[in-house]
């Protein structure tokens, strides 16, 4: 039987800190309020709570999250997997989560690969577009380090002599076609509003063309051209080593003859 997992102090400070503490209730568009460490099934307008309640009612709402992890997971996992998709449940929701091809991928025992799907999940509506958001990409960072993190501390090298990486033009797609929006949130009244960062820039939204697999045209010649020189130095015979050259002698110059001064020419 697999074993059920209990949520660890490193799934809630990871949980904490891209919540963000909200002493105060603000109403969300949907009508909803929320407050604390993203609480919202008994937040109500005019709430107030204190950090240390505020984490009392995270503890609360991940139970439920938890469950569903425990429930839906046929892989056996250790507790830092267990945290950072608890985590990363927590964030989509559970219903997200069942559906995602992370849990498929979990429980197809495709574990690299489910850590790397979670990145997918990155983008929110903002401003009558669906945009990748910054903090989505750094929150997705975090739970995959999370849950790729032996928990014995014992970690498979790669020496890089050894193992020297090449680019993998699969994941390609895996880069934001746009820059990432910085997005923040504040309050107006009683209403939690997201809004740009002060001083982000924009890019203009370009269609997404998908890359053909494989290197660059530019890429390619270089390619080319680094062959054709490995066949030619391969070709080209051994040239002989060079005879060291032995040192010259120099003979040493004759003894300068001695002039005598010239006599004076006799008085006329």
């Amino acid at each position: 039987m697999k074993p059920r997992h209990q949520v660890s102090r490193a799934a809630v400070d990871l949980i904490k800190r891209f919540e963000g503490y909200r002493q105060k209730a603000a109403q969300l568009p949907d009508g909803r309020w929320t407050i604390g460490y993203g609480h919202t099934l008994t937040a109500r307008g005019g709430a107030t709570v204190s950090e240390q309640d505020a984490e009392a009612l995270l503890l609360y709402d991940l139970i439920t999250v938890a469950h569903a992890v425990n429930e839906n997971s046929y892989a056996p996992l250790n507790q830092n997997q267990f945290d950072a998709l608890t985590c990363f449940a927590f964030n989509i929701g559970t219903e997200n989560f069942v559906r995602s091809g992370v849990l498929r991928r979990i429980n197809e025992g495709s574990l690299l690969q489910a850590a790397c799907a979670m990145e997918m999940w990155r983008k929110a509506d903002f401003e009558g577009e669906r945009i990748v958001i910054d903090a989505l990409v750094r929150r997705r960072a975090a739970e995959k380090t999370l849950f790729l993190t032996p928990p014995d501390g014992h970690w498979v090298p790669a020496p890089s002599p050894v193992l020297r990486p090449k680019v993998d033009y699969d994941a390609t797609c895996a880069i934001p076609k746009q820059t990432p929006a910085a997005v923040s949130t504040r309050l107006e009244g009683d209403k939690a509003v997201a809004e740009r960062a002060a001083g982000s820039i924009v890019t203009p939204l370009t269609p997404v063309v998908p890359e053909e697999d494989g290197p660059s045209a530019t890429e390619l010649a270089a390619a080319g051209v680094s062959a054709r020189l490995e066949k030619i130095l391969a070709d080209e015979p051994a040239r002989p080593a060079p005879k060291p050259v032995e040192d010259l002698v120099v003979p040493e110059p004759p003894p300068a003859p001695v002039v005598s001064a010239a006599e004076p020419a006799p008085a006329l």
